[in-house]
């Protein structure tokens, strides 16, 4: 997996009209602080500031982190998502 062809498969699935369910490796995620093999849905995308937009429906009970937060939507950089998505080693759906 590159940065380019995710990237291009996000591109087009959200033009599209679809989301991209990803299974990240939450240490990489801004809402937790814990590593946990997690499923996540991106919704969109910032080429701009180089990030890409989720949501995250796994709320302060299931986290359990010291940064849990409540389910909701938050922004990535693009290169910190292909990160965790490899490190999760599972991919993502489109």
């Amino acid at each position: 997996m590159t940065a380019t062809k995710l990237h291009s498969d996000i591109v087009s699935d959200i033009e599209g009209g679809h989301a991209v369910v990803v299974a990240v490796d939450t240490i990489h995620l801004p809402n937790w602080s814990r590593s946990v093999k997690h499923a996540i849905t991106v919704i969109g995308y910032d080429d701009i500031n180089k990030t890409y937009t989720f949501v995250d429906t796994c709320g302060v009970r299931c986290n359990g982190s010291s940064k849990a937060k409540n389910g909701g939507t938050w922004a990535i950089r693009q290169a910190t998502l292909l990160t965790a998505i490899k490190a999760a080693g599972l991919g993502y759906v489109r």
